[in-house]
């Protein structure tokens, strides 16, 4: 199960970042860079404004997107677990690229705005870049009340209809007293009963998908800020998703391993809270995730600076090693985590231990430390994917560089190769990974919480010659 779920989420922020990478290129290395007429002509690189502006539309179109495939797909499970995951990476990718500019010019551009008796220009940029991170929180909590009134209004209208009844006459039945839940086929002129494949069970709650949805993207997009701005305080760098070499000293990379520990620390400290005092919700989640998601990033931002100083010269064989790398480093911890949880709360654990761990609960019943294990692993399906986007990049960049592909639609032919390879991927992840990972989990919830059961019966029970 927890080799399914590190393969989903791998695959999901993969096509996500194949994708919306591409189609940030084209649109601002092509479209609007290129000459006419293979683009609009302004210039490369396009001004600032230009880019906030359209990236943020896209962003905005994206977070839509959410709620209304989630509406039009009401009645399919499989296709709202679709919405659920890849539609959520594909969200919180395009919100990636969008914050990053906008910190970007924040920082840089914008900061001295902020100069005065009270903030220096170092001051002025570290206010800056936080000022960022608050801006996004208040766009997703917009955007969120946003996509709830529209439920709403959705709600008053009648409902869509569910899929179509089969289209074989009803089947005669023996005459019956005819009640209200029965009915009088004139063509037939017998009463018959409304067979089972005719009814048609009320859809699932498609808003608590998209509202999954939308957390998933918010805490994605918020760890990724707060690590973009701790790479600021330690290098004065903000290098985004398309980062290039550049040499960080050994006690950059020690701030790191540093940064790991504190919100390692953190974490635990923060689901010990839970376990304790209540879960806290929606809110106590999402700080629970955004710090796993923060962790995440910081061993990204390690590793790549600890691997980069190697083969700095070779991008390519670079991009490669560090996808070997940390693809090695995300199995040998769900490896090693898989082993602890066993020995915490599997069968062949320490009776005492289990008891221990059952008692850390959230609200639903399951335990933190099972969240906390499927949180990780999309975690590290965020480091596997970023570190093999890193390699696709650089190899269909080399391949079409050396193709003799015109210079005018270098841009356009590297787009369509990575959504095709991004596309050819959600056949075999749709039709395999994702039952396998998300659509049974419901049923791993369930078999979780019957084994907890039955260890507070066992710890109950009192023999009768005790007794």
């Amino acid at each position: 199960s927890y080799f399914y779920k590190l393969l989903n989420a791998t695959l999901t922020f993969l096509i996500s970042l194949l994708m919306t990478g591409s189609v940030w290129e084209l649109v601002f290395n092509q479209l609007f860079a290129a000459k006419v007429p293979f683009g609009f002509g302004l210039g490369y690189p396009v001004q600032p404004g230009v880019k906030i502006v359209t990236s943020f539309a896209i962003f905005t179109i994206s977070n839509m997107c959410l709620s209304f495939f989630a509406w039009k797909f009401q009645f399919s499970r499989a296709r709202l677990y679709v919405v659920r995951t890849l539609g959520a990476h594909l969200c919180a990718c395009f919100a990636l690229w969008t914050f990053t500019v906008i910190q970007h010019e924040a920082v840089f551009s914008a900061s001295h705005e902020f100069q005065g008796p009270l903030l220096d220009e170092w001051g002025a940029q570290v206010f800056s870049a936080a000022l960022v991170i608050v801006m996004a929180w208040l766009t997703f909590a917009l955007y969120r009340s946003a996509a709830i009134g529209a439920r709403e209004e959705i709600f008053k209208r009648p409902p869509l209809k569910p899929w179509p009844a089969p289209s074989n006459p009803p089947v005669p039945v023996a005459p019956a007293v005819q009640t209200s839940s029965s009915w009088t086929s004139m063509a037939w002129g017998t009463t018959v009963q409304p067979s089972a494949s005719m009814k048609k069970a009320a859809g699932p709650d498609w808003g608590s998908f998209v509202n999954t949805a939308e957390d998933e993207a918010c805490v994605i997009t918020m760890g990724y800020l707060l690590n973009q701005f701790l790479t600021f305080l330690v290098s004065g760098e903000l290098p985004g998703l398309k980062s290039t070499y550049t040499e960080h000293s050994q006690s950059m990379i020690n701030f790191w391993i540093g940064a790991i520990a504190c919100f390692l620390v953190l974490l635990l400290f923060i689901m010990y809270i839970r376990s304790r005092f209540g879960d806290g919700g929606r809110l106590g989640s999402i700080i629970n995730r955004t710090v796993a998601m923060a962790l995440s990033w910081c061993i990204y931002r390690a590793t790549k600076w600890a691997a980069t100083d190697i083969l700095q010269d070779n991008h390519p064989l670079l991009g490669v090693q560090a996808a070997f790398v940390v693809s090695a480093l995300c199995v040998a911890l769900m490896l090693l985590l898989d082993k602890l949880l066993e020995y915490a709360i599997g069968s062949r654990g320490h009776p005492g231990l289990r008891m221990f761990m059952s008692n850390f609960q959230d609200s639903d019943g399951m335990p933190l430390s099972e969240r906390g294990m499927r949180i990780i692993m999309n975690c590290m399906g965020l480091l596997m994917a970023l570190s093999w986007e890193t390699a696709f990049s650089f190899s269909v960049e080399t391949l079409v560089i050396r193709s003799g592909c015109p210079l005018d639609v270098i841009e356009i032919a590297k787009a369509i190769i990575l959504i095709a390879i991004g596309v050819a991927m959600v056949i075999p992840w749709r039709r395999t990974i994702l039952p396998t990972s998300e659509m049974s989990e419901q049923h791993l919830e369930e078999t979780i919480k019957d084994e907890l059961l039955q260890m507070d019966r066992a710890e109950e029970f009192v023999p009768l010659s005790v007794a």
